[in-house]
């Protein structure tokens, strides 16, 4: 059965920086750990909870399957990439006493999520995961997810040059 649901602040969105105003910026956002199982996770959760508060504990909020659900979100205040939070959030797993690792190995799923806003530019932004922290992530039985959040009004950006279609209808479309 799933515990009880101790969801503090989530909306049905990630933890980071929800409802925040949007530049045009494409940047990222944040990381959030998501892991289920069948079994308690209270336990599991105050280990971690050591080196992050979490989100949600409890049944999951968006399936309303049966089962437990845990979130935390990963990343300090102002983080401007993954790498770091990633690394120090496996750190503390990679370290948890043994009950609290075979929760972890128990878990049905245990997930990074990796979380970025989207806008206009700029050009292009990278950002790495060293083969040492992928080796970490596998070893730990997590998998890594990349969530691309929108703008939320924006208009649509104009469609690209294509030669031969220089002139704009009335209603802007290129003909």
């Amino acid at each position: 059965m799933g515990g009880p649901n101790v969801c503090a602040g989530l909306s049905g969105a990630s933890s980071g920086e929800v409802g925040a105003q949007m530049d045009e910026s494409t940047r990222y956002r944040t990381t959030d750990l998501y892991f289920y199982s069948d079994e308690d996770l209270t336990a599991l959760a105050a280990a971690l909870h050591a080196w992050s508060k979490p989100v949600c504990l409890g049944a999951n909020p968006r399936t309303h399957r049966v089962g437990w659900y845990c979130n935390f979100s990963i990343d300090g205040e102002g983080a401007e990439e993954p790498e770091p939070g990633i690394a120090a959030m496996l750190a503390v797993i990679e370290a948890l006493d043994p009950p609290s690792r075979s929760a972890w190995a128990g878990c049905s799923q245990r997930i990074f999520d990796i979380a970025y806003d989207c806008g206009r530019g700029p050009f292009a932004v990278t950002q790495d995961l060293t083969a040492e922290t992928l080796g970490r992530l596998a070893a730990a039985g997590a998998s890594l997810r990349i969530t691309f959040y929108s703008e939320p009004e924006t208009t649509p950006a104009e469609p690209p040059y294509v030669p031969g279609n220089l002139n704009k209808n009335s209603e802007g479309v290129y003909v």
